[in-house]
C-alpha cells in the first residue's frame, strides 16, 4: 500500500481522522475521541473510512519496520569498520610506537583487557548428576508454577493467600479484510 492517503482511497472522513491523528502524533484525546466516535457510528461508509486508515496505518508501520531494518544494518557496519579500524589502529601502535602516541589533540594507547573464564557443564552432564560429587557446584532455585496455579484457579481450587492473582479481562477488538 501506498503511503499516501487519497480522497478517492478513504473518502473525506477518513482524511479527517488521518489528519487529526497527524496533528496529534497519535494522541487521543477525550475530546479528539468523542469527534472520532461521532464521525464512525454515523453510517457504514464512515466506519469503512476509518478503516481504510487503520490499513494505512499499518502500512506505513511496515515501512518503518523495513527502515529500521535497513538502518540496524548500516549501524552494524559502521561498528564493523570501526572495529577493524580500531585493530589496524592497535598493530600500528604496538608496531611504530611502543603502545602509546602522545599528539596535540590526543593520546592513543594500547592496552590489555582482563582475562575471561567461561564454564559450564560438558554435553551429556546435567546439573543434578554434578550435584551428587559436588553439591557446592549447584545452585537450587524455586519458582512459582504458574502453570498450575493457573489449572487450580481453572478448577475452583482454593489458593494459598501467599499467591498473588490479577486477572485482566480480554479486550474486545475489531478485526477486517
Amino acid at each position: 500500500m501506498s503511503s499516501s492517503l487519497s480522497l478517492y482511497d478513504i473518502g473525506v472522513t477518513g482524511l479527517q481522522i488521518a489528519d487529526y491523528l497527524e496533528a496529534s502524533e497519535g494522541e487521543l484525546t477525550p475530546e479528539a475521541e468523542m469527534i472520532f466516535d461521532r464521525l464512525i457510528t454515523e453510517g457504514p461508509d464512515k466506519l469503512e473510512a476509518a478503516a481504510m486508515v487503520v490499513r494505512h496505518l499499518d502500512a506505513l508501520q511496515e515501512e518503518c519496520k523495513a527502515e529500521e531494518k535497513r538502518l540496524a544494518e548500516r549501524r552494524r557496519s559502521f561498528e564493523a569498520n570501526a572495529e577493524r579500524l580500531k585493530d589496524r589502529m592497535t598493530w600500528a601502535l604496538d608496531a611504530a610506537f611502543a603502545g602509546k602516541l602522545k599528539t596535540a589533540k590526543m593520546t592513543l594507547w594500547n592496552q590489555t583487557s582482563a582475562d575471561t573464564v567461561a564454564v559450564d557443564l560438558k554435553e551429556g552432564m546435567t546439573p543434578e548428576q554434578l550435584a551428587q560429587e559436588f553439591p557446592t557446584l549447584v545452585r537450587t532455585t524455586y519458582a512459582l508454577d504458574k502453570i498450575a496455579v493457573k489449572e487450580m484457579l481453572k478448577r475452583g481450587d482454593e489458593l494459598p493467600e501467599s499467591i498473588f492473582v490479577e486477572q485482566t479481562p480480554g479486550k474486545r477488538s475489531i478485526r477486517f479484510k
